[in-house]
């Protein structure tokens, strides 16, 4: 026979009382090899409208128990509603929102800006809601005047006491008109006097606007001032103690309790009998991996009144939990006195094939001494693989070399191989160093991803832009991706992806000059090598064929360059013998950029030879001029003196 849970018809009418609800929540801080458990598995109803307090020494956890309520950060295994929304696994976007409409936050230390009036405090929140100046302004008076505080709204935090500046506070957690109000320790930095004055104006809020007020304090006199209080020590609940009019209320339930169990102490007296319910009491490792072992613990209590005699507990398997080859499945336990209950221990072991996520595992016992009726139960437990594993299964960059002043895409595609989803994943290409020469194209250079199902894959592009003066060179940009399983556990996981800068190479060759002509067939031909290219190129070697035009009367037919630099040229000199006027010369040119590429070139240059005559035309014209002119001038020189003399003799 299976247990079956009864529903009573009223809890949904009740739940839509419950604000806050943490269910089995967990919080563990990992420092090294060492886990921190915070809090270990919180469970805590706030109704709406009520005021509680949360007290407990240092280190008990009231903080992060207050984070967790405040939805300043989100529990390690567990879950939070808030207004019957689970919380436990959204985005931190969403979270804020929470904390900017839902939630007003009051500190220890006031937190108040002090280049801001006491009035400007209070609007601040509401600025970031596009609400109308009018409306803020108006709102922040009528929350300062709550407060007592009409005629000091224009003051500065500096221009206030300690209570005055904590009165300011209240009122600025009141700005959005919030469903909360968690306070952190709010008189702690207040003489008593003044706690108390500033206690009054809570439970005045309380009492008129009906708000929810969660209080966290160490201090017992400002705790008894909530409706009930809530003990915390080592990240557990361990006493819960009501105040006020609810404790009037609670007595009087209690009397009618005491009659009752009175009463129905005369019923047992007549009909005893033992009554057996199994539960999970704990599991190691939690969550438990597919192919390894777990213990399990089961607790069987008798909640009775009446001894149950020859008690067994007997383990059920079902996939994907069973037990080694030999292995007993039923565990003895024997005499069960009434109020008392026994944990067994079994060892299981997990199918390597188990899906992820939360599992049944069954077991049962026997009901009465001669095991004629056996009662089956089913227990939660949870399933994980050690490593959620995101990995890297395409990274790839359009083009693959990206010239200077040019875009580029680089591509992340992401495959979850793990069993279950993966969460809140954040890739980051970090281009912000100077010696990167990119800049983000359109284009953030974070992304994120709420949900990868198991198996899935997912592609992040980035678009990049090269630095118009970036040097050529292989790059290398860190990569960082972040992300969350499915039971919250964070991962964070670093690479370099590899960007090439480089430009195709642009190379000339022309005739510079040659002493070669139709009269004249063999001489000299000068080759220049122009770089019009972005990168600067080395390793350069230019080699000169033989054909039928021409024969190669150089030492060697092959010159070695070297280095040329972009926007530069060289000259190479060859002695050749020509057969005809129009040559065609063979040339390869083979040089490497500056990631090492090899290029070679197959070109042809076309010679054509002149004759003398017309290489000479200019510079012939010229010299018969010079001539002339010089002829003209001795001419007149000669002209000129033999008439000077001429004169000489006449006198």
């Amino acid at each position: 026979m299976t247990e079956k849970k009864y529903e009573d018809p009223k809890r949904k009418e009740k739940d839509n009382q419950i604000i806050i609800e943490l269910r089995d929540v967990w919080k563990t801080y990992t420092m090294g090899e060492l886990k921190v458990h915070a809090l270990r598995g919180i469970n805590l109803k706030v109704m709406k409208g009520e005021f509680l307090s949360i007290m407990g020494p240092s280190g008990s956890g009231k903080s992060t128990a207050m984070n967790m309520i405040g939805c300043l950060d989100i529990p390690t295994k567990g879950d939070i509603f808030f207004s019957g929304k689970n919380i436990s696994h959204i985005t931190e976007s969403e979270l804020a929102q929470i904390r900017g409409k839902k939630i007003g936050f009051i500190f220890q230390k006031f937190n108040l800006l002090n280049t801001l009036t006491a009035k400007e405090n209070v609007m601040l929140p509401m600025r970031f809601q596009d609400r109308p100046r009018e409306e803020i302004e108006a709102k922040a008076e009528e929350f300062l005047e709550l407060v007592d505080l009409k005629d000091r709204m224009n003051h500065h935090p500096t221009e206030l006491s300690g209570g005055q500046q904590q009165r300011v506070a209240i009122a600025r957690s009141l700005a959005n008109e919030p469903e909360v109000i968690l306070a952190d320790e709010p008189t702690g930095n207040l003489d008593s006097t003044t706690g108390v004055r500033v206690m009054d104006f809570l439970r005045k809020l309380h009492e008129e606007k009906g708000t929810t007020i969660i209080l966290v304090t160490h201090d017992e006199r400002v705790g008894k001032e909530a409706d009930r209080m809530e003990y915390l020590k080592d990240g557990q609940i361990v006493k819960k103690i009501w105040t006020g009019e609810k404790m009037k209320q609670i007595k009087t339930i209690l009397i009618l309790m005491i009659g009752m169990l009175v009463l129905s102490s005369l019923v047992s007296a007549v009909a005893d009998k033992a009554y057996l319910t199994a539960t999970m009491k704990n599991y190691e490792p939690q969550p438990a991996e597919p192919g390894k072992y777990v213990n399990v613990y089961v607790q069987l209590e008798n909640t009775g009144t009446a001894t149950a005699e020859n008690v067994k507990l007997e383990f059920v398997p079902s996939y994907p939990f069973s037990l080694d080859p030999g292995e007993s499945k039923t565990k003895y336990i024997g005499l069960l006195g009434g109020g008392t209950f026994n944990v067994v221990e079994f060892r299981v072991k997990v199918d390597p094939n188990a899906v992820e996520g939360i599992n049944k595992i069954k077991f049962r016992y026997n009901l009465d001494k001669d095991e004629q009726f056996w009662a089956e139960k089913e227990l939660d437990l949870s399933i994980q693989t050690g490593n959620a594993v995101l990995a890297a299964d395409k990274i790839s960059v359009d083009p693959e070399e990206i010239s200077p002043g040019e875009k580029g895409t680089v591509t992340i595609r992401l495959k979850n191989l793990a069993d279950s989803y993966l969460s809140d994943i954040k890739v980051n290409l970090d281009i912000s160093s100077d010696s990167i020469p990119f800049a983000p194209m359109n284009s953030a250079v974070e992304k994120d991803l709420y949900q990868l199902m198991p198996g899935q894959t997912h592609d992040f592009e980035f678009n990049i832009i090269a630095y118009p003066d970036a040097t050529a060179g292989v790059y290398k940009i860190p990569l960082s991706v972040t992300y969350n399983d499915n039971v919250g556990s964070s991962y964070t996981k670093e690479d370099l992806v590899g960007v090439i800068v480089n430009a195709k190479p642009e190379i000339n060759v022309v005739v510079d000059s040659t002493t070669l002509t139709t009269e004249s067939k063999t001489g000299t031909i000068t080759l220049k090598i122009v770089n019009k290219g972005l990168s600067n190129l080395k390793l350069m070697n230019l080699e000169v064929e033989q054909t039928d035009g021409f024969e190669l009367i150089s030492p060697s037919k092959q010159e070695y360059i070297g280095n040329l630099d972009s926007d530069d040229f060289e000259t190479v000199e060859y002695r050749v013998i020509i057969k005809s006027n129009n040559v065609d010369i063979p040339l390869k040119l083979t040089y490497r950029d500056s990631n090492n590429k090899l290029y070679t070139d197959d070109m042809k240059i076309k010679l054509n030879v002149h004759s003398a005559d017309k290489l000479g035309e200019t510079s012939g014209s010229s010299a018969w001029m010079w001539i002339v002119l010089i002829v003209i001038v001795v001419g007149v020189f000669i002209y000129l003196r033999r008439r000077k003399k001429k004169k000489q003799k006449q006198q």
